[in-house]
């Protein structure tokens, strides 16, 4: 009996008609797997059915998206039924958390060996701890906030099995995401390690757990759950049916099973780092780096603008591209040296930053800080974001923070916020408003809005980023001039003996008034405020 499923059950085990052409000729793959019902064509047009069978499929049973490097990632594949099944025609996908990219991480041609009963398949990043011990490699990594893992028929709109966890809200996963794993730790399906992972209720959330140790298992290691053979039955006498001391040979002991009839487990794999160098890994410009979303691994390299501890947000590392925080979990770096880190993309408060660890984390050598670029205090913004600029401005206005001190400069263009750190050594007892500085430091964004294009702040780094600090101009007072007399006084007449007045010998400059002194020049006083003249 055959019957049709609904087209939009994406990641039921799927029955995927597949055509003979396409895989082996007169090979049916969905009986063979075990699908259900389900449409294989890319839109959803046709549906094929076939007859569903009550038999075990493929399923991811255990994935690791990061560990002491984000490159240390696995994925397990397990048989759950009772019978092997091809790989043949199927593909590992993977598909970003907003379900916007999907990479192939590994495909089986024609041919390909079955994966047997109870057993596993193990596929490693190439560059991780665990390509050493996998079956199959694959490059580039899995984002550790969200995603989705999926098994399919190559090119196949549904999915045989698919895994979601963290942030993804893709159509390629099963029910409700289970919780992204912390570094180091790994999903696994139920039950687990030595009774198998035979849970599938198609919840991700419900069928798989977290484990501090993963449990890698390979095409090498022991089905599981391992079952024990039943006991091999007595050996009866062969004479009468009672019992007599003649019948058991002295020389001839009872049969008894074999110690070999009991089947010894091979021993699990462990993780071990592999005898060879790990290939080293796709360095990326920073400004690559900042374009990836969300979640992507990167490594890069660059040099230390300041050490990792120069913010609540880590450091800054630039290179000739661009600059990025660099925020450190479990320790910090230094200033002034080439750095090569591998982490993961992210957004803190807007701030374009690499979430990364200490094991992650290679001084390469020392370096010189690149020269500022220079520019207008109202161009500061997410282009310059992470890199070393220089300006030159007046203070407008002063604010104290809880770690320093933040001034608003302007140079005509647009104030930008001036962020001096309390640990900088730098002396700002002289930056009144109305003040010049000139100065240097690496540009950052704290935006608590939400906006994504508010925040911006210049962050000079120690005394040295300060090239001038010129107070504001002041009013010097014109001391007022001397009174000076006149011309020369205009002698009086001498008295003469006649009655009438004689003519003096010079006439006055002023006929009609007495000589007097020239009134000072009126001048400005220190406020600035003017007299009239």
């Amino acid at each position: 009996m055959s019957r049709r499923l609904p087209t939009h059950d994406h990641h039921r085990r799927a029955t995927l008609g597949v055509a003979a052409g396409f895989l082996l000729a007169g090979c049916v793959l969905s009986t063979a797997l075990g699908f259900r019902d389900d449409d294989a064509s890319a839109g959803g047009a046709t549906t094929t059915t076939t007859t569903e069978l009550a038999i075990g499929h493929l399923v991811l049973s255990e994935i690791v998206t990061g560990g002491a490097s984000a490159s240390d990632e696995l994925v397990e594949l397990y048989n759950l039924g009772a019978t092997a099944l091809p790989t043949e025609g199927l593909e590992l996908i993977y598909v970003t958390a907003s379900g916007a990219t999907i990479t192939r991480k590994a495909s089986w041609a024609a041919g390909s060996p079955q994966i047997p009963a109870g057993a596993h398949l193990l596929i490693a990043n190439e560059a991780g701890v665990y390509a050493a011990i996998a079956d199959l490699t694959y490059a580039n990594g899995l984002a550790a906030s969200g995603g989705s893992l999926a098994l399919r028929v190559l090119g196949a709109s549904s999915a045989v099995d698919a895994v979601g966890w963290g942030t993804a809200v893709s159509s390629w996963l099963e029910g409700s995401p289970v919780a992204a794993p912390a570094a180091g730790h790994s999903i696994e399906r139920l039950p687990g390690g030595a009774e198998g992972s035979t849970q599938d209720t198609d919840q991700n959330a419900l069928d798989f757990v977290e484990r501090a140790v993963p449990d890698p298992q390979n095409s090498a290691s022991s089905p599981v759950p391992t079952s024990t053979p039943a006991p091999s039955p007595s050996v009866e006498p062969s004479g009468s049916p009672t019992p007599t001391p003649s019948v058991i040979p002295s020389s001839t002991p009872t049969p008894t099973p074999e110690q070999t009839a009991q089947p010894t487990p091979s021993p699990r794999v462990t993780p071990s780092p592999s005898p060879t160098p790990s290939p080293t890994p796709v360095v990326l410009t920073v400004a690559a780096a900042r374009s990836l979303t969300d979640g992507s691994a990167a490594t890069i390299e660059g040099i230390t603008l300041t050490d990792g501890a120069f913010t609540d947000g880590g450091g800054y590392l630039a290179d000739a591209t661009a600059g990025i925080a660099v925020l450190v979990s479990d320790g910090t770096f230094p200033g002034g040296v080439l750095l090569r880190a591998t982490g993961t993309i992210d957004d803190r408060y807007h701030q374009r930053t690499l979430r990364t660890t200490a094991a992650d984390v290679t001084v390469l050598g020392p370096a010189s800080d690149p020269a500022a670029i220079s520019a207008a205090t109202g161009e500061i913004g997410e282009v310059l974001e992470g890199q070393l600029a220089a300006i030159s401005g007046v203070i407008a206005s002063a604010t104290q923070l809880s770690g320093g001190l933040a001034f608003d400069v302007d140079d005509g263009s647009g104030p930008i916020r001036v962020v001096v750190g309390a640990l900088t050594g730098i002396d700002t007892a002289a930056w009144e408003r109305g003040t010049t500085v000139i100065l240097r430091g690496v540009v950052g964004q704290r935006d608590s809005s939400g906006t994504g294009s508010a925040g911006y702040r210049l962050q000079p780094r120690s005394p040295a980023d300060v090239v001038a600090v010129i107070p504001p101009p002041t009013s010097t007072p014109t001391p007022s001039p001397s009174p000076t007399p006149s011309d020369t006084p205009i002698e009086s007449p001498s008295p003469s003996g006649s009655p009438s007045a004689s003519p003096s010998r010079r006439p006055p400059r002023h006929p009609g008034s007495s000589p007097s002194l020239r009134p000072a020049r009126p001048t400005a006083g220190r406020d600035g405020g003017s007299a009239a003249w």
